[in-house]
């Protein structure tokens, strides 16, 4: 099939592939929590007659959000708050200020397009990764995953926090299944009628693509067995994935480790047992880039969806 790609200078990859009559548009952006790019992703959403525009994360405050449903922006923000911030959203300080996640969220919003949550929970991706492994291939996997870590902090010093794709692609489930869910409900949303647009992290455009047109696997968005037993080799894997991801602060740790207030009393006490052998051996092996993997806070300067509810609220009042 016939392929449009161009990419604007060191900020947004396009990609445009025909499904049935109608396109899929693959933005793939430097990063999701930075701003680089947002200018050019509202210039290529407000172009492009979209019917819904997919992203890999949404926040919605006591909302519950299935992989392929429509984000509820509409539902659970200030109603006149949220109108004034797609009014605002097209000036370009706005945009310097804000993420290119949250820029493509209220430009889809802007131009009447839905807001789908495209990827599967993290929590689902982790789950199936640990139950998937043993114990041992666990361990193997997790020394690997530091090594990229540490190759990823050396090769880029001016890097806080390592990406999340220096690890990612060791891990199907963090990698091509992902994919493959992306592409599904890109399709999904294709069929249904209207052009559609996918704002991904740039390394990810390639493998969207490549599944974008293949029968697609129902059972990668089953649910794993979950989180309910006391096996000791499942908490101490659990324990393991848990003190990579503090230590990496690649993904957030509640992923793979649900927080203490959500463990049974067994669950927390085989937790205390493994967790401090694992978080020792991460720190001691990334020791050089502990000043750096600390040295970010989540109040960066540039605000996110997270942010979001707050600006609708001010907004909303004012």
């Amino acid at each position: 099939s016939s392929l449009i790609c161009h990419a604007l200078p060191g900020m947004v990859a396009h990609r445009s592939l025909p499904i049935g009559n109608r396109f899929v548009h693959l933005f793939g952006v430097q990063g999701y929590n930075s701003a680089a790019g947002s200018h050019e992703v509202f210039k290529m959403i407000s172009s492009t007659r979209l019917g819904a525009v997919l992203m890999e994360s949404f926040v919605v405050d006591g909302q519950p959000v299935q992989p392929g449903a429509v984000v509820p922006y509409h539902k659970t923000l200030p109603s006149k708050g949220l109108q004034r911030a797609v009014e605002v959203v097209a000036e370009p300080s706005f945009q310097s200020a804000w993420t290119v996640e949250a820029v493509a969220a209220l430009t889809a919003m802007r131009h009447d397009a839905k807001v789908v949550f495209a990827d599967r929970l993290h929590t689902q991706s982790f789950d199936r990764l640990i139950e998937r492994r043993s114990l041992d291939e666990m361990r193997h996997s997790l020394i690997h995953a530091t090594e990229a870590v540490a190759t990823a902090m050396e090769s880029t010093p001016g890097w806080s926090l390592p990406p999340q794709n220096c690890v990612c692609p060791l891990f199907p489930e963090l990698w091509e299944e992902r994919h493959k869910v992306m592409a599904h409900f890109a399709a999904q949303q294709a069929s249904a009628g209207a052009d559609v647009g996918v704002v991904v992290g740039s390394q990810h455009i390639d493998g969207v693509a490549e599944y974008l047109n293949q029968d697609f696997d129902e059972t990668l968005l089953a649910e794993p067995k979950g989180r309910d037993g006391n096996d000791p080799v499942e908490w101490e894997k659990r324990a393991a994935v848990g003190a990579f991801l503090t230590t990496t602060r690649i993904f957030p740790p509640w992923c793979a480790l649900p927080n203490e207030q959500e463990m049974t009393e067994d669950q927390l006490n085989l937790v205390k047992k493994f967790y401090p052998k694992y978080r020792n051996a991460f720190v001691g092996r990334l020791a050089g880039f502990q000043q750096r993997l600390a040295g970010i806070s989540d109040g960066t300067q540039i605000l996110g969806l997270g942010h979001l509810a707050g600006l609708c609220k001010q907004l909303d009042q004012q």
